[in-house]
Parts: structure tokens; sequence; C-alpha cells
């Protein structure tokens, strides 16, 4: 694939996933100081010795990396198809085109009329 392609579709499919997970630990970082400001500004009582304050922010950066997690899913997927697609595309995409026009078009450039198309 990168003989016929080049690299540069690799370079980017190798980028997007740390890119997303690297804002995911971002997200569960901001989570977890914002546990910390919480606990240290309210003075909670069952937090008043300041025991329970690294139980709390330990379990805000799980729950902020967990669902942060959850969103670039369907971003990982639709680029990792898109990247195939295009190495795909771009080595066979004149031969889609006239396989299409030789199948649909006739002589003049008008399309021809299809009652089924089931032999595709």
């Amino acid at each position: 694939m990168m003989r016929d392609r080049g690299i540069d579709v690799l370079v980017n499919e190798c980028l997007i996933n740390p890119v997303l997970a690297m804002g995911s630990v971002f997200v569960a970082y901001v989570c977890s100081f914002l546990a910390y400001l919480y606990l240290e500004f309210t003075k909670p009582a069952y937090n008043e010795t300041g025991s329970f304050t690294p139980v709390a922010m330990a379990f805000a950066f799980l729950l902020g990396l967990q669902m942060c997690n959850v969103f670039p899913v369907p971003i990982k997927s639709g680029v990792s198809t898109l990247f195939v697609a295009m190495t795909i595309c771009i080595g066979g995409w004149y031969r889609c085109i006239r396989m299409f026009n030789r199948r649909f078009m006739l002589e003049d450039g008008t399309r021809r009329k299809v009652r089924n198309m089931h032999y595709i």
C-alpha cells in the first residue's frame, strides 16, 4: 500500500488516533482539576481532613476519560474508512468511470434506460 498509494495516507491514519487519545486525556485532566477545585472551595463535610480528595480526583479523571473516549470512536472509524476508500479509489477511479460509461451511457452521450439494475 505504501508503494502504490504513497506514505501520506498512512501517516494521516497513524496521526488521527493519538491526537484523539491525547484530547481525551486532556479532558480527563481538566475534570480532575475541576473536582479538586470543587472540593477545595466548597469544603464538604465528608472531606474536612482532605483525605477524600485523591479518591474524588481519580474518580473524576476516570469518568472524564471514559466519557470522552466514547465520542471519538465514530470519528476514528469514519476516518479509517475514508482513508481506506481513498487508497482504493485513487488506483481504480478512472477504471470505475470507464466501466460506468460503458454500461450506462450511449454513444451520443445520453443515458441508457435501465429497467432493472440487479446485474450491476
